[in-house]
């Protein structure tokens, strides 16, 4: 019952922020930390779960994730937690490369956005470290906000009515700049974003200017509001520059 669910997730969320650092001791009962059976089962515990209930779920086990010392142990439970939604990731773009028009179906464009929020909710829990995982994914995605982008000026250039298909690529590129906002609020390494990140943000400035007035959607400056406030302490002509 969806009720009963969401009862369930919510109290497990609740629990990892309040006891999280319980999950990642060692008993001597068991072969490891609990944590390690929870990211090695989280695509069958998930599965039933509807999509806001699989955010929660997700979010819950980067809590307790966040509370292993060890970081190399850390950015091994961040990979094994992704594994199930990187590999679905990497089949989308794998038959994208040969043909990218299986991406212009709203159900693909759905799929995608949940990974999106899905690894939001992780980057938010889990940290500075997440980036360890989440810069495999961020080239792809700033092409996938590019490609969707490109649609969706043509559609409104050529005043045609809204269809699904549209709205879903203008909900995904707007999960991807909430999704932006956030890695850059959970990261605590300036090297990262003015290194890393900022090149490809860059591209989204080029996007935001060449679009049609009704496709330029105001996240991207407040995505690099958020950048300006990161970096406040620290040399960045590259963001004055674009």
């Amino acid at each position: 019952h969806p009720g009963v669910q969401d009862f369930a997730c919510e109290t497990f969320l609740k629990i990892s922020m309040k006891c999280g650092s319980e999950f990642v001791k060692y008993n001597n009962e068991e072969n490891g930390p609990y944590i390690n059976v929870l990211v090695s089962t989280v695509q069958g515990d998930t599965q039933d779960l509807e999509r806001h209930q699989k955010l929660m779920f997700y979010e819950a086990l980067g809590n307790m994730i966040n509370h292993e010392n060890d970081n190399q142990k850390k950015i091994y439970l961040i990979n094994q937690l992704m594994s199930t939604t990187y590999s679905n990731w990497l089949q989308i773009f794998g038959q994208a490369s040969q043909n990218s028009d299986i991406l212009k179906n709203s159900d693909i464009a759905k799929t995608l956005e949940l990974i999106v929020r899905i690894n939001e909710r992780v980057s938010i829990s889990t940290k500075t470290l997440y980036w360890s995982f989440g810069s495999q994914l961020f080239e792809t995605m700033i092409k996938t906000f590019c490609f969707y982008s490109d649609i969706i000026n043509a559609s409104f250039n050529n005043n045609e009515p809204m269809s699904i298909n549209i709205r879903s690529f203008i909900s995904f590129n707007r999960t991807v700049l909430k999704y932006f906002c956030t890695l850059v609020s959970s990261t605590d390494d300036n090297n990262i974003i003015m290194n890393q990140m900022l090149p490809g943000f860059g591209k989204l400035i080029e996007v935001y200017n060449q679009s049609h007035q009704d496709n330029r959607d105001p996240n991207v400056l407040l995505l690099f509001s958020k950048v300006l406030e990161q970096l406040k302490n620290t040399e960045y002509n590259y963001i004055v520059s674009i």
